[in-house]
């Protein structure tokens, strides 16, 4: 007999899930989301570090029958019934450790251009700008780029004119990813093709020759709860195309963040993943799984960390798989005590392995600022959206505690059959929902802090962020501010900035304690042209960047 240790276990995230409803040839359900054994890949599966908070737990339903009547002898017993399983409930914690992936590909800028089209070279965002050549491709447009031997695909995003009589046909195309294995003088065959028309001029292909291109030092930032970002906020696999949460597009030089956005969270089921919990001999499958909360906390005494909740469909043991690394390739392998049409299941497939060379964040280096207007975003330089006209009013807050918390609202549908233990069928997300809270000392008086693009100013410490919200009460319902959380410090190399241009605030309460405290609580808000709106899904940005 064998028992199971926590400190032995491993934790793996997976979208390696069956894409379908579907009954195998010996009449066995199998659901959409649930996990497949074998096909992993390194793209599909890759191991997360948790920390020793891991659980997970899946409850039952109980409905209890009770009689209750008069008389000298009265019936007094009762009946209890399962009648349903809850959705499995699972939490864990991963620390927030930014740095550039192991493998990575050149930069790449362009020279050649075809039929003589004007370009114009701005780092690793080169657009070839012609609108009469381009103007008959319009907003559904594809663009595939060709390969070098040994390598992989440029990616490029397409730029559509917004206004005046041609507006959302495309003008020129912005490098999204470089591709990887290019040297000077390779050639990239890129072609552009609009599907709506087909017609003569609707496809057209460039020949473009590659330059230069840089030092294969230059790496993607990456981090292992990347994929867990991008499940909570997106319906689909991490891309470059613009259509993921997470946003690897641009991270490639040396200051660009990898980006985390929500632009395309408005949807009502978000991408299919599921877990694999190994415990020595023993392996639980969370399948179908959905992120519901992250929260980061904000303990001065703590390393920089995010807490995940979820819930599953279902969860199933399993023998746990083999798992070897031979030459770089890390593999399952082994056979499952679980059959599926009369045969043995067998684990099959490679994952990308843990990082280990990744730096942790101190939260004690880190900084806040508020500022009294709704701001703006710059996805790819740091502290470039607060509001800088001369009217605002700049506030630091330096921190003794405080957390933020994301939240999908997720709601769970399970059948209410008669004579049966019923099970979640599926879920849906409700409102999103990003608040927090910010303690700090109440200390009067300014500093001077260098923040955004206006180099230094002067903030007002937290009593006069207090005085300021509490002289407006009566004519103000939705104090508007601009904040931004530096984790690990303004001016580290690496560290993780959560930029929201648009927060209400409450009236601070003040905490007596032997050294008296203020907590700000807060709400993320949508905004459009510095204008809170609820129609938009731009309530926050989070910002990786890496040494």
């Amino acid at each position: 007999m064998s028992i199971n240790l926590l400190r032995n276990s491993k934790v793996y995230f997976s979208t390696n899930v069956e894409t379908s409803d579907g009954v195998d040839i010996d009449g066995k359900a199998f659901s959409i989301g649930d996990l497949k054994f074998s096909g992993h890949t390194a793209t599909t599966t890759r191991e997360i570090q948790v920390l020793d908070d891991l659980s997970f737990s899946q409850t039952t339903a109980v409905e209890t029958i009770g009689v209750n009547e008069t008389g000298a002898t009265p019936l007094r017993g009762q009946r209890t019934f399962n009648t349903a399983l809850n959705p499995v409930d699972f939490n864990f914690t991963t620390y927030m450790r930014p740095g550039r992936e192991s493998t990575g590909g050149s930069i790449i800028t362009f020279s050649a251009t075809y039929n003589s089209l004007p370009v114009r070279t701005s780092g690793t965002d080169a657009e070839y700008q012609s609108e009469a050549a381009l103007t008959g491709f319009g907003p559904n447009t594809v663009i595939v780029a060709s390969a070098p031997t040994g390598g992989t695909a440029p990616t490029f995003v397409p730029v559509f004119k917004n206004s005046g009589n041609d507006a959302g046909k495309l003008v020129g195309l912005r490098l999204g990813y470089p591709g990887t294995g290019f040297a000077a003088t390779n050639q990239v065959t890129v072609s552009v093709i609009d599907p709506d028309t087909g017609t003569t001029g609707e496809t057209s292909a460039w020949e473009i020759t590659v330059d230069t291109a840089t030092s294969s030092s230059q790496k993607l930032v990456d981090c292992e709860e990347s994929v867990l970002w991008n499940a909570m906020f997106s319906a689909t696999a991490i891309n470059v195309d613009g259509t993921s949460a997470w946003n690897p597009a641009g991270s490639t030089s040396s200051t660009a963040p990898a980006l985390l956005k929500l632009d395309n969270s408005a949807v009502h089921q978000l991408q299919r993943f599921s877990l694999i919990v190994v415990f020595d001999t023993n392996t639980f499958i969370l399948h179908d799984c959905s992120l519901n909360t992250a929260t980061i906390d904000f303990g001065i005494d703590a390393i920089a960390s995010i807490q995940w909740s979820g819930q599953a469909r279902k969860v199933e043991r399993v023998k746990s798989p083999t798992i070897t690394e031979a030459s770089g390739v890390y593999s399952f392998s082994g056979t499952t005590d679980k059959t599926l049409g009369g045969t043995a299941v067998s684990w099959g497939g490679s994952f990308k392995p843990k990082i280990t060379t990744a730096p942790f964040i101190s939260n004690k280096l880190s900084t806040v600022e508020l500022v009294s207007k709704i701001g703006s975003y710059s996805d790819t330089t740091p502290y470039a959206g607060e509001p800088n006209s001369n009217d605002v009013v700049k506030y630091a807050m330096p921190l003794t505690g405080g957390s933020i918390t994301l939240t999908n609202n997720i709601t769970y549908l399970t059948p209410a059959y008669m004579g049966s233990i019923n099970q979640p069928v599926t879920y849906f997300t409700g409102s999103r929902s990003i608040t927090g809270s910010l303690t700090a000392y109440l200390r009067s008086g300014t500093i001077s802090m260098n923040s955004g693009s206006g180099g230094a100013s002067e903030h007002r410490y937290s009593a006069g962020l207090f005085s300021d919200l509490v002289n407006k009460i009566t004519t103000d319902s939705d104090p508007e501010f601009y904040l931004e959380l530096s984790i690990g410090g303004m001016n580290a190399n690496t560290k993780v900035q959560l930029e929201m241009p648009g927060v209400v605030l409450t009236i601070p309460t003040v905490n007596a304690e032997q050294v008296i405290t203020t907590t700000v609580n807060f709400t993320a808000q949508g905004t459009e042209s510095n204008a809170f709106d609820i129609t938009k899904n731009n309530e926050i940005r989070i910002k990786y960047f890496a040494a």
